[in-house]
Protein backbone atom coordinates (compact mmCIF):
# COMPACT_ATOMS: atom_id res chain seq x y z
CA UNK A 1 0.00 0.00 0.00
CA UNK A 2 1.01 3.27 -0.55
CA UNK A 3 -1.34 4.82 2.24
CA UNK A 4 -2.02 3.11 5.40
CA UNK A 5 -5.45 4.18 5.44
CA UNK A 6 -6.74 0.70 4.15
CA UNK A 7 -4.57 -1.02 7.18
CA UNK A 8 -6.18 1.16 9.15
CA UNK A 9 -9.55 0.54 8.19
CA UNK A 10 -9.23 -2.81 8.59
CA UNK A 11 -7.93 -3.13 11.62
CA UNK A 12 -9.84 -0.57 13.07
CA UNK A 13 -12.65 -2.86 11.55
CA UNK A 14 -11.03 -6.29 12.80
CA UNK A 15 -11.09 -4.38 16.51
CA UNK A 16 -14.76 -3.63 16.09
CA UNK A 17 -16.12 -6.86 15.56
CA UNK A 18 -13.85 -8.45 18.33
CA UNK A 19 -15.59 -5.61 20.70
CA UNK A 20 -19.08 -6.75 19.63
CA UNK A 21 -18.47 -10.69 19.78
CA UNK A 22 -16.64 -10.94 23.01
CA UNK A 23 -19.66 -10.24 25.33
CA UNK A 24 -21.23 -12.86 23.87
CA UNK A 25 -18.74 -15.29 24.48
CA UNK A 26 -18.62 -14.63 28.07
CA UNK A 27 -22.06 -14.51 28.41
CA UNK A 28 -22.12 -17.93 27.13
CA UNK A 29 -19.62 -19.27 29.33
CA UNK A 30 -21.96 -17.93 31.78
CA UNK A 31 -25.04 -19.99 30.80
CA UNK A 32 -23.31 -22.99 30.15
CA UNK A 33 -21.41 -23.11 33.76
CA UNK A 34 -22.98 -24.39 36.98
CA UNK A 35 -23.74 -20.58 38.80
CA UNK A 36 -21.18 -21.89 41.99
CA UNK A 37 -18.68 -22.06 39.49
CA UNK A 38 -19.53 -19.69 36.44
CA UNK A 39 -16.50 -16.91 37.94
CA UNK A 40 -13.68 -20.10 38.47
CA UNK A 41 -15.04 -20.68 34.85
CA UNK A 42 -14.29 -17.49 34.04
CA UNK A 43 -11.20 -16.95 35.46
CA UNK A 44 -9.58 -20.18 33.90
CA UNK A 45 -11.12 -18.76 30.21
CA UNK A 46 -10.07 -15.32 31.11
CA UNK A 47 -6.49 -17.30 31.76
CA UNK A 48 -6.26 -19.24 29.03
CA UNK A 49 -7.20 -16.46 26.49
CA UNK A 50 -4.14 -14.09 27.85
CA UNK A 51 -2.34 -16.87 27.06
CA UNK A 52 -3.07 -17.25 23.92
CA UNK A 53 -3.34 -13.51 23.64
CA UNK A 54 1.00 -13.73 24.30
CA UNK A 55 1.55 -17.16 22.26
CA UNK A 56 0.08 -16.02 19.14
CA UNK A 57 2.63 -13.33 18.14
CA UNK A 58 5.64 -16.15 19.30
CA UNK A 59 4.05 -18.17 16.94
CA UNK A 60 3.39 -15.86 13.89
CA UNK A 61 6.90 -14.30 14.05
CA UNK A 62 8.80 -17.67 14.05
CA UNK A 63 6.16 -18.94 10.79
CA UNK A 64 7.38 -15.58 9.27
CA UNK A 65 11.10 -15.53 10.24
CA UNK A 66 11.04 -19.58 9.25
CA UNK A 67 9.40 -18.88 5.63
CA UNK A 68 10.56 -15.15 5.35
CA UNK A 69 6.40 -14.42 4.30
CA UNK A 70 3.91 -12.61 6.00
CA UNK A 71 1.05 -15.63 4.20
CA UNK A 72 1.94 -17.99 6.82
CA UNK A 73 1.37 -15.55 9.89
CA UNK A 74 -1.84 -14.46 8.53
CA UNK A 75 -2.73 -18.14 7.64
CA UNK A 76 -2.25 -19.38 11.00
CA UNK A 77 -4.39 -16.59 12.63
CA UNK A 78 -6.73 -17.62 9.87
CA UNK A 79 -6.30 -21.31 10.57
CA UNK A 80 -7.14 -20.59 14.59
CA UNK A 81 -10.09 -18.43 13.59
CA UNK A 82 -11.63 -21.23 11.70
CA UNK A 83 -10.72 -23.87 14.12
CA UNK A 84 -12.35 -21.78 17.15
CA UNK A 85 -15.27 -21.48 14.92
CA UNK A 86 -15.40 -24.66 14.45
CA UNK A 87 -15.23 -25.62 18.69
CA UNK A 88 -18.05 -23.40 19.16
CA UNK A 89 -20.87 -25.21 16.99
CA UNK A 90 -21.77 -27.83 18.76
CA UNK A 91 -23.01 -25.03 21.27
CA UNK A 92 -24.86 -23.32 18.94
CA UNK A 93 -27.33 -26.09 19.59
CA UNK A 94 -27.24 -26.17 22.46
CA UNK A 95 -27.52 -22.61 23.70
Amino acid sequence: FTTPLPVIAAMSFSTFMWGTGAPNIFALLAKATHPRVSATAGGIFNGLGNFAGALSPAVMGALIAFTHSMDSGLIFLAVMAAVGCVLLLPLLRRY
